[in-house]
């Protein structure tokens, strides 16, 4: 799990630590694409929390979970520590 602060935090954790990005002429897609997939995958704001679910099964693809600041604010305020 990963605390997003801002985009510039959701970009260098997308490229760096989750799609291994590094910007060789051997890399699997090219700055265009990689771009794009940064904007498809965007968190909808920040801060949020990301963490990566596995479905257990080795042929489906992991998904990210991004959890709003809304959202941990309820989780919070039902376990009565807001």
């Amino acid at each position: 799990m990963k605390l997003l602060q801002n985009e510039f935090d959701y970009r260098t954790w997308m490229t760096d630590e989750f799609l291994e990005y590094d910007d060789s002429p051997s890399s699997a897609m090219s700055q265009d694409e990689l771009e794009q997939e940064l904007q498809r995958m965007m968190p909808s704001s920040f801060p949020c929390l990301v963490y990566v679910a596995y479905s257990g099964n080795p042929n489906a693809p992991e998904r990210l979970v991004f959890t709003s600041r809304n959202q941990v604010a309820e989780w919070a305020a039902a376990m009565g520590l807001t």
